[in-house]
């Protein structure tokens, strides 16, 4: 999994986000007027991950990565 560059800064963990409306739409089906691309069910993950972050990330900061790792089901610390 990645973060898409696309859908940096929304705090989000979603599907691309195609820039309107109606383009997410056709993409993703009709969820209603205006909406933002789902988000990804982390709980379906069930495979083990291994998560990098870093202090300088410019892609995904330390509390993006910490709020995305309280999401995953699958913990084996």
């Amino acid at each position: 999994m990645s973060v898409h560059p696309g859908n940096r800064g929304n705090r989000r963990f979603a599907r691309f986000d195609h820039g309107s409306p109606a383009l997410n739409e056709a993409a993703y089906g009709a969820r209603g007027k205006g909406s933002p691309p789902p988000e990804y069910d982390l709980s379906r993950v069930t495979a083990p991950a291994i998560m990098y972050s870093g202090e300088a990330d410019r892609v995904a900061d330390t509390e993006d990565a910490r709020r995305l790792l309280k999401k995953l089901v699958y913990q084996d610390t």
